[in-house]
């Protein structure tokens, strides 16, 4: 199933927001998905539903996996990984499993590869993924794993998202309200 035959027949989008969304993405680019989102017509507990359905990616309950993360592959290569909203749940030799809120981040696709690592990709909430970091970075600390300047730069990382999140939603609503006032 095609991302827009999805979005409409699974999650009530609109033809017409469907249509505002593409128009928008073929003139400032991005994801239709993240427009839909900021446009506010498709609900933010589904974008991983959606990011999971049409990429086929599997869906992350992070009950499963908050206690038992892999916090040594967090440590080794976390900087990188988790700015970018990636976490190691497990590596077994050259297979790990990752959850994500950005599965297709390029950056991230070209280091797993480059690594050689065979990936499982687990989709969840942005807020799944900064509570999974976060346990990463408590696990870390306790076992001195982390240097102080990691500590202070993940700890700045993760106070930071929300707002940063916050103002991109912000700057796109008011973007697309612009947009749709002067029909762009």
């Amino acid at each position: 199933m095609q991302l827009a035959e999805l979005l409409i027949e699974s999650y009530g989008i609109s033809a017409s927001d469907l249509e505002k969304a593409s128009t928008y993405q073929q003139r400032n680019g991005g994801r239709l998905e993240q427009i839909l989102l900021n446009m506010g017509s498709l609900a933010e507990e589904n974008l991983p539903k959606v990011i999971a359905e049409a990429y086929n990616f599997s869906l992350l309950d992070i009950s499963l996996w908050e206690e038992q993360l892999d916090s040594y592959s967090n440590t080794k290569h976390g900087a990188f990984l988790h700015e970018r909203k990636w976490v190691v749940l497990k590596s077994e030799n050259q297979h790990w499993t990752f959850a994500t809120s950005n599965p297709l981040d390029l950056e991230v696709s070209e280091w797993i590869s480059l690594q050689g690592i065979t990936p499982t990709i687990f989709v969840g909430a942005e807020s799944d993924i900064q509570t999974l970091i976060s346990a990463v970075i408590s696990t870390a600390i306790e076992d001195e794993n982390y240097s102080l300047d990691e500590e202070e730069r993940l700890k700045e990382l993760a106070t930071e998202a929300p707002v940063v999140n916050l103002l991109n939603t912000l700057m796109s609503r008011v973007s697309s309200s612009r947009c749709l006032r002067y029909a762009c």
